[in-house]
């Protein structure tokens, strides 16, 4: 299993190709986005779909304070800010909803029950 960290930082590069990409496409329109998703296609495998998974238990608190001080909420009203900034409820209910499981077990570790109740 990748670790937080491996995460975090293909999520960065991630962010940056995409923002190189959208101003490429903004001078090439919808051929750029044809070409790139050929690209894509060709050479990224995509991992197969884990079924049956089993879900993964609360992070520790390095993993938990890495993820809540690197990882930005990706949405909503707070999106840009660091998950250890968004307020605990707002978290709890983006849980509840369909975010990611990295959260729910941010949420479940025993720093945040601590530093954030």
């Amino acid at each position: 299993m990748e670790s937080i960290e491996a995460n975090i930082a293909a999520r960065l590069a991630a962010e940056q190709m995409g923002e190189l990409a959208d101003g490429e496409a903004k001078n090439h329109g919808n051929r750029f986005w044809k070409e790139l998703a050929s690209i894509i296609n060709a050479h990224v495998p995509f991992p197969a779909v884990r079924r049956n998974a089993k879900k993964a238990g609360p992070m520790c608190d390095k993993e938990s304070r890495v993820f809540g001080q690197q990882m930005l909420m990706p949405f909503g009203e707070f999106a840009g800010m660091k998950i250890d900034d968004v307020p605990l409820g707002r978290l709890e209910w983006y849980a509840d909803q369909t975010f990611t499981e990295d959260l729910r077990r941010y949420l479940q570790s025993e720093r945040v029950k601590r530093e954030r109740s």
